[in-house]
């Protein structure tokens, strides 16, 4: 038995899991895409393990195989999004949505700036007030 870092309990553990409660990953697709990477990872490498002790060393072989594929796999198209996008790979929202806005107004000012149509009180253009003909 150890002891817990910051709580000083007793662990049944050799080393701290106190550092596990303090990983945070990036908000936006590349921060849930490592989520579902790590979770996939984890729960497929339990199953291969438990099926290598059940006594089946194949189907477990094959599966911590398939966990290792799918761990590269998600960090190859992590990789390839956040080159692409990164800010769509970091930001997420809100964030990205006045990201978006603060490009498109250094393109050109009077896209988000723009004056308002007044449209009430207006008839329809005739061709849709004459059924399209």
């Amino acid at each position: 038995m150890s002891t817990d870092g910051e709580n000083g309990k007793k662990s049944y553990f050799p080393f701290d899991l106190s550092a596990f409660g303090r990983i945070k990953l990036a908000p936006g697709v590349t921060g849930k895409i490592s989520y579902t990477t790590v979770c996939t990872v984890v729960g497929t490498t339990a199953v291969a393990g438990i099926l290598v002790l059940a006594g089946e060393p194949n189907l477990g072989f094959t599966l911590g195989v398939l966990a290792i594929g799918t761990a590269w796999l998600s960090n190859w198209q992590i990789s390839s999004i956040a080159q692409k996008n990164p800010a769509a790979a970091i930001l997420d929202g809100a964030e990205f949505v006045k990201w978006s806005e603060i490009q498109q107004a250094a393109k050109d000012p009077k896209i988000i700036e723009g004056e308002a149509v007044p449209t009430a009180n207006t008839s329809p253009p005739l061709s849709i007030s004459s059924g399209g003909n």
